[in-house]
C-alpha cells in the first residue's frame, strides 16, 4: 500500500521511500524505512498529514503516492484524553 491511501487514525510502518531528493528530505525529517507514523488527516487530492515523534508534517499527494507502508500494530502509541474544559476554568475564578 502507500501512503496516498492512508485514512486518518491509520498507524503506519513506512517501508520504502523513493530515490532520489524526496528520500533525502525524509531522511532530513528524521523518516526513514522502518518508522512508524500516524495519518493525521488526508484531504482528497491533496496532501497527507503524519505524526511522526513530535511533529506533524504534510507530504503532497505525489510524494505519498510513491511511498510504501504498510499498517502496523499499536503497540507503540498512547493516547493522552484531552482536557476538559469548563466555564469556569476549572473553578479557578
Amino acid at each position: 500500500m502507500y501512503l496516498s491511501q492512508a485514512r486518518r487514525g491509520d498507524v503506519l510502518e513506512i517501508l520504502r521511500f523513493p530515490d532520489g531528493s524526496a528520500a533525502l528530505q525524509a531522511r532530513r525529517l528524521g523518516l526513514s524505512a522502518g518508522a512508524q507514523v500516524r495519518c493525521t488527516f488526508a484531504i482528497a487530492g491533496g496532501p497527507v498529514v503524519i505524526s511522526a515523534g513530535s511533529q506533524q508534517i504534510a507530504l503532497g499527494r505525489p510524494l505519498a503516492r510513491n511511498i510504501s507502508v504498510r499498517r502496523a500494530g499499536l503497540t507503540c502509541w498512547h493516547t493522552i484524553p484531552a482536557a476538559r474544559s469548563t466555564s469556569t476554568l476549572g473553578g479557578l475564578l
